[in-house]
């Protein structure tokens, strides 16, 4: 799934689904209410997805925007047991890129931690696994970005 016009025209449907039973259980036990979910635009995929590329079937769909809306790819976490717990849509990208306009932000290993950050008020950006920060990042996290 690693076509970003596939994706576009399939997280409308994927956002439909969110509140099926199995992501719901998901974002009750994590803690993520339904504005945070909205907010960033979660999904389910539902029984689609059994591709050549691999399976994306039961997995909650987390979009990666640019930070001024466009969409930079779609992420998959496996809601049931998988070898890989999570499935990417591409390269690797920050989440939640649209904290670093903000004076402060909290840098936090993943997009569930993330949007916890934001659900309780602080602007978080998500690193997507601790071993996938890339030098060329630095840059945002230094004045004029931000400063702490």
């Amino acid at each position: 799934m690693d076509d970003l016009n596939d994706a576009e025209s399939l997280l409308d449907d994927f956002q439909r689904q969110a509140w099926d039973p199995a992501p719901a259980a998901f974002f009750h036990k994590r803690g993520l209410i339904h504005t945070t979910v909205r907010r960033f635009g979660l999904g389910y995929t539902g029984e689609w997805g059994n591709t050549p590329s691999g399976d994306y079937r039961d997995c909650l769909v987390i979009p990666y925007d640019d930070g001024l809306g466009e969409l930079r790819m779609l992420k998959y976490r496996a809601l049931h047991e998988s070898k890989n717990k999570y499935l990417s849509g591409g390269k690797h990208h920050l989440f939640a890129v649209r904290a670093l306009d903000n004076d402060t932000v909290v840098v936090a290993e993943g997009e569930i931690d993330t949007m916890i950050l934001w659900q309780i008020g602080l602007k978080a950006v998500g690193i997507p696994g601790a071993q996938s920060f890339k030098p060329q990042w630095r840059h945002l996290f230094r004045p004029p970005h931000v400063r702490r």
